[in-house]
């Protein structure tokens, strides 16, 4: 097998960034672009084919996590310091216009998207006043709540008999 190869790509912007890059999540995208958080910044960045960045529309709260849901559009968590975090749809190809935006009254984290769901890591984050256990919540794109996956005492999560 061929041995991977370790790419540096800078994505500040040196008009926009005032504090250094921390990213938090990275999503290839279907069309072959990527989308990451830039948590420090504030910013969702969209890096085309030759990594530069096309794109960074800047949030008022904190983007952590990032999913693509269909062609052309992207779901974030965004975390804001006295709560509550909410979960955005974005459409990357019209400006970042918002498809659909909703509140989750937990600490947000990672997010993912499978067959019409958001799956969203909650709890566990590292405000000692933030006691919640733990979980995933499934979400419509809507922001319907559709279940709760809870913490298992073993610390395993049993995915599939939840699906």
């Amino acid at each position: 097998m061929g041995q991977a190869q370790s790419v540096s790509i800078n994505v500040k912007l040196a008009n926009k960034d005032l504090r250094t890059c921390d990213i938090k999540e990275i999503c290839l995208l279907t069309d072959g672009r990527f989308a990451l958080t830039d948590a420090s910044n504030q910013r969702l960045k969209i890096l085309d084919a030759s990594n530069t960045v096309t794109s960074s529309p800047r949030f008022d709260g904190v983007p952590f996590g990032v999913c693509e849901t269909e062609i052309g559009h992207v779901a974030t968590t965004c975390q804001y310091p006295r709560g509550p975090d909410k979960v955005s749809v974005l459409n990357v190809n019209d400006n970042f216009s918002t498809k659909g935006e909703f509140t989750v009254n937990a600490r947000c984290n990672g997010i993912e998207y499978a067959s019409g769901i958001l799956y969203v890591c909650c709890g566990m984050s590292f405000d000692v006043n933030d006691s919640t256990p733990g979980h995933i919540r499934l979400y419509t794109l809507t922001g319907q709540l559709q279940r709760t996956i809870p913490h298992d005492v073993d610390s395993k999560v049993r995915i599939n008999q939840f699906l």
